[in-house]
């Protein structure tokens, strides 16, 4: 329920179950998910002809976290693409809260396409590049995140992070446990001169983008990205290191990425119900300027068959 959304413990430990290769997954069927596992309407498959539809991945920001379902920047996307475009138009709002790149492109691939998307929109927010260190030192064993037992996906996950080149590097660091929590703050993505840590927590993430745009030209598919800030880089103004970072990857990617920064910088501090989910007021501006930019470049002229 809403209310439970106010109480982010209650909400973690009744919504989420474990999951072998995304770690841990909605609840599908209960209270605020559907039977899909999506927040919102259950969505045709196959595909209603004449539909276009844009698949939006993300964490809790695109979920919509501490506002109606309603109020969520996929939903309002929807909302203003139908008035705007003068076409039937779907926004699924796939984003589930703590996922990062890693878990969104296995969604992606196990079932993502099976929705038959004309175009897929990431909502990326900045803590998806040193989330996934805070996510992989909990898993230790013994502990629960999201209220999922550990445990349970301890040896899927040993296997998802030993595929990685520098494994062994970063095992240690998570091993040092919470001394290590200041090494992967979203903070650090602003120096100047990126710690290794960092540096390979970047690499990381945009090998992952890599695979999830190449899986996009695999079937004809256009890739979107949304990054969306964190207050405290609109309250400090301060430079958009990440962001440049993303839209050269972008440029290299042959992917559009769109910078919410200066969306929020016009709403400034108060756009932020805490440090990086939006208010109604975000999500409704941040909706306004991604569609604004999807009309503009003609995303929605076309569609797959």
């Amino acid at each position: 329920s809403t209310e439970d959304l106010r109480d982010y413990h209650i909400f973690r430990d009744r919504h989420f179950v474990s999951d072998p290769v995304l770690i841990w997954r909605p609840k599908a069927g209960f209270d605020v998910f559907n039977e899909q596992g999506f927040r919102g309407p259950v969505v045709a498959r196959p595909k209603p002809p004449g539909l276009f539809r844009i698949l939006c991945l993300g964490d809790s920001v695109a979920f919509g976290h501490w506002v109606e379902a309603e109020q969520a920047f996929p939903r309002r996307l929807e909302e203003i693409l139908v008035r705007q475009a003068g076409r039937r138009v779907e926004v699924i709002n796939a984003g589930v809260p703590g996922y990062s790149t890693f878990q969104e492109l296995a969604w992606l691939e196990a079932e993502g396409w099976s929705y038959e998307p004309d175009l897929v929109l990431l909502g990326f927010v900045l803590n998806d590049v040193v989330e996934r260190y805070h996510t992989l030192a909990a898993y230790g064993g013994g502990n629960t995140i999201l209220g999922v037992d550990t445990t349970v996906t301890l040896g899927p996950l040993q296997r998802l992070v030993r595929r990685t080149a520098f494994h062994r590097f970063v095992t240690s660091l998570m091993l040092a446990g919470e001394r290590r929590r200041e090494v992967y703050s979203v903070r650090r993505l602003f120096d100047a001169d990126l710690t290794p840590e960092v540096r390979a927590a970047w690499e990381l993430t945009e090998t992952e983008m890599d695979a999830m745009a190449a899986a996009a030209r695999r079937r004809g598919v256009p890739l979107w990205v949304a990054v969306f800030p964190f207050r405290f880089q609109v309250a400090e103004d301060l430079a958009p290191r990440p962001q440049e970072r993303l839209a050269a990857w972008g440029r290299r990617a042959g992917v559009p990425v769109i910078d919410l920064a200066p969306v929020f910088a016009r709403l400034g501090p108060g756009g932020f119900l805490d440090h990086d989910h939006p208010t109604p007021e975000g999500h409704d501006a941040a909706a306004r300027a991604l569609a604004g930019a999807l009309l503009a470049e003609g995303a929605l002229d076309g569609a797959r068959s």
